[in-house]
């Protein structure tokens, strides 16, 4: 077998030759690691590898959002802004050679949900060009998986996991609210990505509201 038909054998409760051996890389991984090392690992294991098309606040905020959403450079810093019918939305990333984090959520107060939610909506224009290529380069060597959020995980992108947490005690309907949006918008993006030739996902972000932090 080959390593992406061991693969799908795995996912698929079906018998495959032996257990396959599925390192899950990013691009930020692949991009430091020696050129014989990945060859190395390509013909070793199964690598599984995901490739995002669109943010997470870009699949929920659509094209409209995109149009509008501004971004400069600070240094190490990212900074992007959004113009809302409702005023501005602001957050801020930092990315070193060592570790990147969030350092401003665009969450700031109550009215940044209704400043998010007042961009009328409009799907977005992408492409999954670089999704193509990977599968290309990987061929039966491994598997090639579309990153997408669960809503649950922009959520926590959009308010910060502090104030996410607090929102639940406090306002549950509110966060319920944009879970329920971004799940109507997560469903048509994955029907687009689909109808493009994607047939393999990776979904991340349900492990936050978990037992342990949200009852």
């Amino acid at each position: 077998m080959s390593s992406k038909q061991r693969l799908m054998a795995a996912i698929h409760h079906q018998p495959a030759d032996h257990v396959p051996c599925a390192p899950h890389l990013s691009p930020a991984t692949i991009q430091r690691m020696p050129p014989a090392e990945w060859q190395a690992l390509l013909r070793q294991t199964g690598v599984t590898r995901s490739v995002a098309a669109l943010s997470d606040v870009q699949i929920f905020g659509g094209q409209r959002l995109m149009d509008a959403m501004r971004t400069t450079r600070d240094g190490h810093a990212s900074v992007a802004e959004i113009e809302t019918p409702l005023g501005l939305l602001r957050e801020r990333r930092v990315e070193t050679p060592e570790a990147s984090w969030q350092a401003e959520h665009l969450y700031k107060t109550p009215a940044d949900v209704d400043r998010l939610l007042s961009i009328p909506y409009e799907p977005p224009r992408f492409a999954v060009q670089s999704y193509r290529q990977w599968v290309e380069t990987i061929g039966d060597e491994g598997l090639v998986a579309l990153s997408m959020p669960s809503a649950f995980r922009f959520c926590l992108d959009f308010f910060g996991s502090g104030a996410l947490y607090l929102m639940i005690a406090d306002d549950p309907d509110l966060v319920e609210e944009v879970v329920a949006t971004m799940n109507e918008r997560l469903a048509w993006y994955i029907e687009a990505c689909c109808r493009m030739g994607v047939d393999s996902y990776w979904m991340g972000g349900s492990e936050h509201c978990g037992p342990g932090v949200v009852s």
